[in-house]
């Protein structure tokens, strides 16, 4: 494809010097990248954006500056094309033109010039991958990093139709993951229910990647328990100390009705006692009537507190009857919650059933860790005239072809790299416990 060339506004120019100025600083290792067709040139003038120009190397080789002309690109350095470049813009008058308009010539120094590669050639993907095709090249690219960009490693069904071995190993992938959080979610309820038991991660499928996935929920899980367990500590000490309270009440109240129930008599006695007296003209009917309010006092109090001791007789019966339910509530929650978790669970086992013979159907391994066949990775490298079996970390070159190739489970079971179709990945959900 031919890009030609082509103006920048003043923005552009300044995300050109951006990345000149990175080409400089920080990819010198690509100062020895020989040019190519297909790789994308770009230079610039310091303080004239208007001049910033950038052209593709074309299939005869040469790019094509206006400012410059033509000029063989392919098999040099970027270092040795630059100094051509700024040759011929400095042995020159180049018409530039004012923000009014008005055009004048001038010349430039050989340090105002710049070029560097805005874009390379691209690098292409084949094989046993989800999306092959062509990819833009980045300095310091690798090969692990091209195939995440092509949508990851994908199993070539052997007979059938194409299928989609991406979404259904993704698909696999999160089944497994919401089956095991279901599973340990029923472990956790019934450990809180009481249960003394493990989790055994051996009753799960095996996991479909090394990770930390399955420790992670069982690590949240645990939180939730403990956190449940605080906060159900929490009420039932509220509660509890509510109780306590009342009885340290109570027993207050009681001493204080002996009390009163003494004063009540002995009021009854005095106010009895000056009666006798005043019908002999001993008292007089003021006193007599002090005596009487004493007395009446006395037996309101003590009527007063027998309604407290009645009322914290009432609230404890309350607060136990509370305290009673915190507990039943709790256990009929938790029955209620396992029953939900084991039928949710149920559910995911059989999706995954159906994940793994669909995976099986169409030729595939179901993505466990450790069981898939050996993966080669082979990079054409038309600059070395030659093909290269890859590691993962291999840095790539513009222009490279990665090919991709996975064993099917056919040619996998071949070397016992796999377990055959029909081995068992998973339990019925009958034999779930």
């Amino acid at each position: 494809m031919t890009i030609g060339h082509r103006h920048f506004t003043l923005a552009s120019a300044a995300g050109i010097t951006l990345a000149s100025i990175l080409w400089s600083t920080g990819v010198r290792a690509d100062e020895a990248y020989r040019l190519l067709a297909g790789d994308v040139v770009a230079m610039s003038i310091a303080g004239v954006p208007d001049l910033s120009q950038e052209a593709q190397v074309q299939l005869d080789g040469y790019l094509s500056l206006p400012l410059i002309g033509e000029v063989r690109a392919a098999g040099r350095t970027m270092p040795d094309l630059r100094e051509s470049i700024r040759a011929v813009v400095t042995s020159r008058l180049v018409t530039v033109y004012t923000p009014n308009g008005q055009e004048h010539l001038r010349s430039f120094a050989r340090d105002q010039v710049s070029a560097w590669i805005s874009e390379y050639r691209p690098v292409f993907v084949s094989g046993d991958v989800a999306r092959a095709g062509e990819f833009r090249f980045r300095p310091g690219m690798t090969v692990r990093q091209i195939i995440a960009a092509a949508g990851g490693v994908a199993l070539t069904p052997a007979v059938g139709p194409v299928v989609n071995t991406a979404g259904l190993e993704a698909d696999y992938v999160g089944a497994w993951h919401a089956l095991a959080a279901m599973e340990a979610r029923v472990w956790r309820l019934r450990t809180e229910l009481g249960e003394d038991i493990g989790f055994e991660p051996a009753e799960l499928p095996p996991r479909p990647q090394r990770n930390t996935a399955l420790e992670d929920i069982l690590r949240v899980e645990k939180d939730l328990r403990e956190a449940r367990a605080l906060d159900h500590e929490r009420e039932r000490s509220f509660l509890e100390r509510s109780l306590t309270q009342i009885d340290q009440q109570t027993a207050v109240l009681v001493r204080q009705l002996e009390v009163e129930k003494e004063t009540e008599v002995a009021d009854a006695a005095d106010l009895e006692q000056a009666r006798e007296l005043s019908g002999k003209g001993l008292y007089t009917q003021s006193r007599l009537s002090d005596l009487r309010s004493a007395a009446l006092i006395s037996a309101t109090r003590r009527l007063q507190t027998e309604t407290n001791l009645m009322q914290l007789e009432r609230r404890k019966i309350e607060v136990a009857r509370e305290l009673e339910r915190l507990d039943d509530h709790r256990h009929l929650s938790l029955l209620d919650e396992i029953q939900q978790a084991r039928v949710k669970r149920a559910a995911e086992a059989a999706k995954l059933n159906e994940l793994v013979a669909r995976l099986e159907a169409a030729g595939l391994a179901p993505p466990a860790a450790g069981t898939h066949g050996k993966i080669v990775v082979t990079v054409v490298r038309a600059s070395a005239e030659e093909s290269i079996e890859a590691a993962l970390d291999l840095e790539l070159e513009p222009g490279d072809v990665v090919q991709v190739a996975r064993q099917s489970i056919v040619e996998a079971q071949q070397f016992g790299a796999v377990s055959a179709p029909g081995t068992a990945l998973l339990r019925t959900a009958a034999d779930l416990p």
